[in-house]
């Protein structure tokens, strides 16, 4: 019987005009084990670069690398490019556990007016700030093509710099700039509960895999943030 793969799919962010297309292979049988892979599990396949990858591209290059019919199933974002690619290599297709968290927390947040004025603010705020006198507290970029993927550090900043102003261990400068963060007090602290409530659940899945037993156990931390 032929060996099984597992196959990690991802499109990078672009380099210059370049875009950087990555495939790793990972035994079928390695997966099932209880334990979480390490680099040393992963077999390089493809690593190229071009000016885009369209999926007949995509699906080129990973049949010049092993036989399609060997391949269990596929993990990547969800990228038209990508998913295409899978479908017509009658793969089955994984979303990979960070995506598919980040959509649900889009599916909360993306039409959340709260949510969008608080990171307009933000946005602002760093723009008039990040050459200031009070630079030290600029709240942190976030890159807009994964946005809902790492919200954490922003909710994370509004805690601080809550507790900070609370204790008076700001300037008077620093508190003025930072007044606006009043208004949001009860939406920071719910919305950063819920982000470190996801965030253990994906640690446990990405540590201890998905099955029954850990959906349970991740299922359970919702109501349990430390």
């Amino acid at each position: 019987m032929q060996e099984k793969w597992v196959l990690i799919v991802d499109e990078s962010i672009q380099f210059g005009n370049k875009k950087l297309l990555l495939v790793l292979a990972v035994p079928e049988r390695r997966c099932m084990q209880e334990k979480v892979l390490s680099y040393s599990d992963l077999i390089p396949l493809v690593l190229k670069v071009s000016d885009s990858w369209k999926y007949e591209h995509i699906i080129s290059e990973i049949g010049q690398q092993i036989d399609v019919k060997q391949i269990a199933y596929c993990i990547s974002d969800n990228g038209n490019n990508l998913t295409c690619a899978f479908k017509s290599m009658n793969c089955k297709h994984i979303m990979d556990i960070n995506h598919k968290f980040s959509l649900i927390v889009q599916s909360v947040f993306e039409h959340n007016r709260l949510f969008n004025d608080y990171t307009k603010a933000l946005s602002l705020f760093r723009a008039q700030k990040s050459i200031s006198k009070i630079s030290r507290i600029v709240s942190p970029n976030q890159r807009i093509m994964s946005r809902f993927m790492n919200l954490t550090p922003l909710f994370e900043w509004g805690m601080k710099m809550i507790i900070l102003l609370d204790n008076n261990q700001l300037t008077q400068e620093e508190q003025t700039a930072l007044s606006f963060l009043d208004s949001y007090r009860t939406f920071i602290f719910d919305t950063y509960q819920i982000l470190i409530r996801l965030n253990n659940m994906q640690k446990l899945l990405k540590n201890n895999g998905f099955n029954t037993k850990n959906a349970k156990k991740a299922l359970s931390l919702r109501a349990n943030a430390s």
